[in-house]
């Protein structure tokens, strides 16, 4: 029986172990210096929601500046490569002008027929009346032919929406409903008013909206919840997310469970069809700052292993949102917070090889 449990024992070690090494080898970040970044400004600004596009060939960054921590004023920086590497910056303007609005947001893009049309937000403060407009992008730094997005629900400047076209060929539009803090899906597209998914119910905030390769929907979004009993709770962000499989929103699942507090879940489409999920977390770091993370999920909510991409050595990494080249790899906007949100963000955009490694764990909770 003495060799039985010694038996056991070596097995009970040697999968701890092995637990352990498969952990460390994970912790390796994708990224681990500013020398494969690109760099688009200081800490004079805060930074919120960023695009990434190539247009007649030509790399764009998009990405809002945020005058202060409290969101008085937004508008949008357009950043062009240049022939000798470097990238050339302008305030992006409406027909030539300035809007005359206080939250000039980014809501999305698309692009057909060699022309790049994007999609945004006019408001004037987090909480007034919102409308959302299509306008062609120039290379100069102007939207040309504005025209005006119906959508049958009421948008303040602070519900953040966001629209992507899914699988089906329709698109949808995630976003934060005036009244705090539902949030919305719109399904439809530019040729008729988009109309709210009535299925869908649920509070709060950061939403998102994917499709993977089959069709099935997954909706991102964070909301509080306590972490204690006691008569005053520390309420925290935690990312979640829901599927659709055509039918039915299934019940909300973790987007990880490492750590208490994870931010900011952007679901990106895979080349193989499923879905990768970046998010924010204080996984590995003792000081409370965040890294960034990504794994893996199919349409069943099974998830893979979490892989850390940009950890400590960048510092405290926010607003993480990949984007697909043409030649099939992935630039990576994101933000770095610094030990103190309230002293600004730098913009920061790299690149990455390949998607995130996918092994499957079967989720039993459907």
């Amino acid at each position: 029986m003495r060799n039985v449990h010694k038996l056991l024992l070596k097995k009970v070690l040697f999968i701890f172990f092995c637990t352990s090494c498969i952990a460390i080898a994970a912790q390796i970040p994708v990224i681990s210096n500013t020398s494969q970044l690109v760099q688009f400004d200081t800490r004079d600004s805060y930074n919120f929601y960023s695009i990434y596009l190539e247009v007649d060939e030509i790399e764009v960054a998009l990405y809002e500046q945020v005058e202060d921590i409290n969101f008085d004023k937004i508008y949008i920086m357009m950043a062009t490569k240049q022939g000798d590497g470097t990238y050339s910056q302008i305030k992006l303007k409406i027909n030539g002008r300035a809007p005359a609005y206080n939250y000039f947001t980014l809501v999305g893009y698309e692009q057909n027929n060699a022309k790049t049309w994007l999609y945004v937000s006019l408001s004037d403060g987090y909480k007034e009346p919102a409308t959302l407009f299509k306008a062609r992008l120039s290379l100069d730094g102007n939207l040309n032919d504005l025209k005006k997005v119906e959508i049958e629900d009421y948008l303040v400047g602070g519900s953040w929406p966001r629209i992507r076209k899914l699988n089906n060929g329709s698109n949808a539009i995630a976003y934060r409903k005036a009244k705090c803090c539902d949030l919305g899906l719109l399904i439809g597209s530019d040729k008729a008013s988009y109309k709210p998914q009535l299925a869908y119910k649920q509070k709060g905030a950061m939403p998102v909206i994917a499709s993977f390769a089959d069709s099935s929907m997954i909706y991102t979004y964070q909301r509080s919840f306590p972490t204690t009993n006691h008569k005053k709770p520390k309420y925290v962000q935690k990312s979640r997310l829901k599927i659709y499989n055509g039918e039915n929103w299934w019940p909300e699942l973790l987007v990880s469970e490492m750590v208490y507090e994870v931010h900011d879940a952007y679901p990106f489409e895979r080349l193989d069809g499923k879905i990768d999920l970046y998010y924010s977390h204080s996984g590995q770091r003792n000081d409370g700052q965040l890294s960034l993370w990504r794994r893996c999920i199919d349409s069943y909510g099974n998830l893979g292993e979490e892989q850390l991409v940009v950890g400590k050595e960048i510092g405290n990494i926010a607003k993480a949102y990949p984007y697909r080249k043409v030649n099939g790899d992935i630039v990576l906007m994101f933000i770095e917070q610094g030990g103190d949100m309230n002293q600004g963000a730098i913009q920061f955009m790299g690149n990455l090889s390949s998607d995130a490694v996918c092994n499957l764990t079967q989720n039993l909770s459907q």
